[in-house]
């Protein structure tokens, strides 16, 4: 293979004893793409290599890719080959119409195009896909026709996958804590966990009072679609404090007339109103609803007087009902 300048000058020459299959600029040096045939070994498929070479015709590296592109001998006589940033796209044509075989930069088979001579065609689809959904860059080949039909370049776009029908796990009811309460959640597609906030996003609503929370996931990136699910808010504990002191009273007092005990129970950090019941105790002692103890006007024995009393905190829309049972002591003297 001779190799000239654009004046026409021989600049190169490559020899090589094998079965060619084409050439190409890249990078400023020569592909050379072709297969060494065992011509005594009627079972031998030969070996495909790519070379390439400088402009002067120095070899400068050899690739055995047999192995990688083994089917580039099995669709009837080679046409052209066009390489672009991401692989090299070869056309072959045969009896019944031509493919266009892709192949990423390091000769791994991606996919192909097929069409026949009646058809017009633009090259795009999955003709491009390389693994893992990358793409073949192709806006640097020209448009270039094939009889009547025309291969028109595109830069081509992955299609978005729709992750509707991702697994979503890690999603477990909450309890509420008075803030925006949010999951550790995994979303897998395929059998592949997708990364948050580059494969998609999650938002929130409606998920710090007790309730259902609900949750949107949205693909992003080479990801599309929504995916809702919902969680359960369920209601805190309450957070009741309950104290109690004694209190003391004088014997003459209650000779002449009742006496009402106050702060004889306190209640801290109650969620809902408190109310307040007896439950035993001295028959002389009495407690209503706000908790006021009321001593019996008459004679006493100096001393003691119990009650026991059950405090209720009724809680609200997001703590639930608790009661707290105490015993209150009443000192006569």
């Amino acid at each position: 293979m001779l190799i000239y300048d654009k004046a026409d000058k021989q600049i190169g020459e490559i020899v090589f004893d094998a079965t060619f299959i084409c050439a190409f600029e890249e990078n400023g040096n020569i592909k050379v793409v072709y297969v060494v045939f065992d011509w005594e070994d009627e079972n031998n498929a030969g070996t495909v290599y790519a070379d390439t070479y400088s402009k002067n015709g120095k070899l400068l590296e050899r690739k055995d890719i047999t192995k990688k592109a083994e089917n580039i001998d099995e669709y009837g006589v080679f046409s052209r080959c066009y390489p672009n940033s991401n692989g090299y796209f070869f056309v072959f044509s045969d009896s019944t119409g031509e493919k266009v075989l892709a192949y990423d930069k390091d000769w791994n088979y991606v996919d192909e195009l097929s069409f026949n001579f009646q058809s017009r065609v633009s090259f795009v689809g999955n003709c491009g896909l390389i693994k893992d959904n990358r793409y073949i860059d192709v806006e640097y080949i020209s448009r270039f026709n094939i009889g009547d039909i025309e291969i028109v370049p595109k830069v081509l776009k992955p299609e978005k996958i729709n992750i509707s029908k991702a697994k979503v796990s890690g999603i477990k009811n909450k309890t509420y804590t008075g803030k925006a309460l949010k999951q550790s959640l995994t979303l897998t597609y395929n059998g592949k966990k997708l990364t948050l906030n580059t494969d998609y996003t999650v938002s929130y609503s409606s998920n710090k009072n007790v309730g259902t929370a609900k949750i949107k996931i949205k693909g992003i990136g080479k990801y599309t679609g929504t995916v809702t699910k919902t969680f359960k808010i369920t209601k805190a504990a309450n957070t009741i404090k309950v104290s109690t002191k004694t209190k003391a009273v004088k014997a003459s007092k209650l000779k002449k007339a009742k006496v009402l005990v106050k702060k004889a129970i306190t209640v801290k950090s109650n969620k809902g109103s408190v109310t307040y019941k007896k439950v035993s105790g001295s028959k002389y002692l009495t407690i209503n609803k706000k908790g006021v103890i009321t001593v019996k006007k008459g004679k006493y024995k100096k001393g003691i007087y119990k009650l026991k009393v059950t405090i209720t905190a009724k809680g609200n829309s997001n703590y639930k009902k608790k009661s707290i049972t105490k015993k209150v002591n009443i000192k006569i003297k």
